[in-house]
């Protein structure tokens, strides 16, 4: 039942270890999604002024085919 080779300040130690690991992990996770919510943010400005842009020319367009 007991165990002569078991030592609770490594066991500990160990412990310590994985929860930093598992830490530095969330945190470059967390860096990972705040990076691309950027890139998302900045997707959809540039799909907004797009579109604009589209709508525009295509009332410009509209407009030209009329005085032709």
């Amino acid at each position: 039942m007991f165990d002569p080779d078991f030592d609770p300040l490594r066991e500990l130690e160990v412990c310590k270890h994985n929860t930093m690991e598992l830490a530095r992990g969330m945190n470059q996770y967390s860096q990972f999604l705040k990076e691309l919510s950027d890139q998302h943010r900045e997707l959809v400005k540039l799909i907004g002024e797009a579109r604009t842009r589209i709508y525009q020319l295509e009332i410009e367009l509209d407009r030209l085919k009329k005085h032709q």
